[in-house]
């Protein structure tokens, strides 16, 4: 037999799930979930139903999954120390039964007798006990936080988990859920709880307001039955605020890693219609400085021309420094006069001018 089986939901040929139920029809062994598919309900309702005690999260914690196997494997131990004591009751049973045809033969020993076994079965229920007490400090370092509400919604145990995050400073034993919680947090959570009396698992992600700052709990109300009867719910809370916000990080990351991807593909792009542009104007350069030379230089057209090659250069400059920003180059700073360059392109704007603008 196991004490524990970690089972990964995602699998080939067969999942997690279907696995579990087929371990569940051959074995009683708790099984925790590994997956990846946190906030998908409907599978951890479906693997719960299944068999499962819990669920873990990847990536997760290795201390946090060491801290869970070695609850399970006490509570193992402690199952196997309940069997070992329902053997020797047994073996008391049995020997009652002899001692009792033995005592048709010699009431002699029948003292002697009786007294062993009452100190044998004495040892018995002191084991018990023990056993009893080590289990209530088992699901008191359990690394959640844990209570057990019977079906009249009265407390009937939480754990030092839950009691030093609510900041209880008594145990609340014996108290209504509405006194326990108060009356605000009754109000909004009394739907959960009423699901759960039903016979439905419940689990939900709400925020409280703490000392430190705000919190966010994960909650899951597990109902409990005595046959086909709901007799209350077990609440287990986690704290899941490092984890919602390692989530956000990593959305952030990837939202910034397919911008940049964005970026890159717009730089390969445009080097590429800057190649091309740079093509068309060379040819436009010097045809026109070839006309130019047949024209009188004081003429309006040696003017225009000029005036074309002057703005293709200007395009030159500017698909320059398209590729520089497509090829990632390094950036060179040259010290300019703003009034030559206006100068320069004065005509060239004076031309876009309406002819209503002097």
């Amino acid at each position: 037999s196991f004490a524990l089986i970690l089972l990964d939901i995602e699998m080939p040929k067969m999942d997690g799930i279907q696995t579990a139920s087929i371990i569940r029809e051959k074995a009683d062994t708790p099984i925790i979930y590994i997956t990846a598919y946190y906030q998908d309900i409907g599978r951890i309702l479906k693997g719960y139903k299944s068999g499962a005690v819990d669920y873990m999260v990847k990536p997760f914690e290795p201390e946090i999954l060491r801290s869970k196997v070695r609850v399970f494997l006490k509570l193992y131990q402690q199952k196997k120390m309940l069997e070992e004591a329902n053997s020797h009751l047994n073996e008391e049973i049995k020997k009652r039964k002899k001692a009792e045809k033995a005592l048709l033969k010699s009431n002699k020993n029948l003292e002697v007798s009786i007294e062993e076994q009452s100190d044998e079965l004495n040892s018995m229920y002191e084991l018990l006990s023990k056993s009893k007490q080590q289990i209530y400090q088992l699901i008191d370092n359990v690394p959640v936080m844990m209570a057990l509400i019977n079906n009249q919604q009265k407390v009937e145990l939480v754990n030092r988990q839950y009691l030093k995050f609510a900041g209880f400073e008594h145990y609340p034993k014996g108290k209504h859920l509405e006194e326990f919680l108060g009356p605000k947090t009754y109000q909004k959570l009394k739907p959960f709880i009423e699901s759960a009396l039903e016979g439905q698992t419940v689990s939900f992600e709400s925020d409280i307001e703490r000392d430190e700052g705000l919190k966010t709990i994960k909650s899951e109300y597990i109902p409990l039955y005595d046959g086909e009867r709901t007799q209350g719910f077990i609440s287990l809370i986690r704290d899941i605020t490092e984890q919602k916000s390692e989530e956000e990080h990593r959305r952030l990351i990837a939202q910034q890693s397919q911008q940049i991807l964005k970026l890159k593909a717009l730089a390969t792009l445009a080097g590429g219609v800057a190649h091309e542009f740079n093509n068309l104007l060379v040819p436009i350069i010097g045809f026109s400085k070839m006309v130019r030379k047949t024209l009188n230089e004081s003429s309006a057209e040696a003017d225009y021309l000029e005036r074309v090659v002057q703005t293709a250069y200007r395009a030159k400059e500017i698909v320059g420094q398209v590729r520089m920003f497509s090829q990632k180059q390094e950036q060179q700073f040259e010290t300019i006069r703003p009034d030559q360059i206006f100068h320069k392109h004065i005509k060239q704007i004076q031309m876009t001018l309406p002819e209503n603008i002097e």
